[in-house]
């Protein structure tokens, strides 16, 4: 539990004191005016890394399946996102990302019986997003992040956790509104290779 705790606590941490730590840098490049804001993100994305770790038989699962099922089925959340990003610079921004997501596959043997395996990644990344157009009302940007995943399998009586390593790579995002917008990213990663929701700035 401690480990989880320190998962996610620890990125918002972090963000909050390079937000203080960059005041006098944005001050200095703005000519002494304020060009951030906060920007927190509630996302939902489709076809994530887990689900092509899974699929690939390369998850915290791998050796708790036996080899010999006929057939797969699978299940998910999706990837459910919370976000936050704060502008040093108009070009730059800098921020994290926390996602959940279950998986719930079943698995079909030769005798007609089966069994259900329940994984569950949670993953925290920073993340950096370059803006191409950042008007007040608009912006369009790309992103790159890393942190680190930790998931959970469970599967016949037994739990297995383990530690993974996490990005992801927006190829291209927008967002559309003012303080309250609506966001769109397309790329690939823990977030998934669509992902879209609702953004907040103050």
């Amino acid at each position: 539990m401690k480990k989880i705790y320190t998962l996610f606590v620890f990125p918002i941490i972090l963000v909050f004191q390079l937000k203080a730590q960059d005041r006098f840098m944005r001050d200095a490049a703005s000519g002494g005016h304020e060009t951030g804001s906060n920007q927190v993100r509630i996302g939902y994305g489709i076809v994530s890394m887990p689900q092509f770790i899974e699929h690939a038989g390369k998850g915290t699962s791998a050796q708790m399946v036996p080899g010999a099922y006929k057939d797969m089925s699978t299940k998910t959340t999706g990837a459910i996102a919370l976000s936050y990003t704060r502008d040093n610079f108009s070009l730059i921004a800098w921020g994290g990302d926390l996602v959940y997501q279950n998986l719930k596959s079943t698995y079909m043997y030769d005798d007609g019986s089966s069994a259900m395996l329940n994984t569950n990644y949670m993953s925290a990344t920073l993340r950096a997003d370059i803006r191409y157009i950042n008007t007040e009302k608009f912006l369009l940007y790309s992103s790159l992040g890393a942190g680190a995943c930790m998931t959970q399998a469970k599967f016949d009586g037994q739990t297995k956790n383990e530690w993974l390593p996490a990005f992801h790579v927006t190829g291209l995002g927008f967002r559309y509104g003012n303080n309250v917008a609506f966001f769109g990213e397309f790329g690939f990663g823990y977030r998934g290779i669509a992902n879209g929701g609702i953004s907040f700035r103050f």
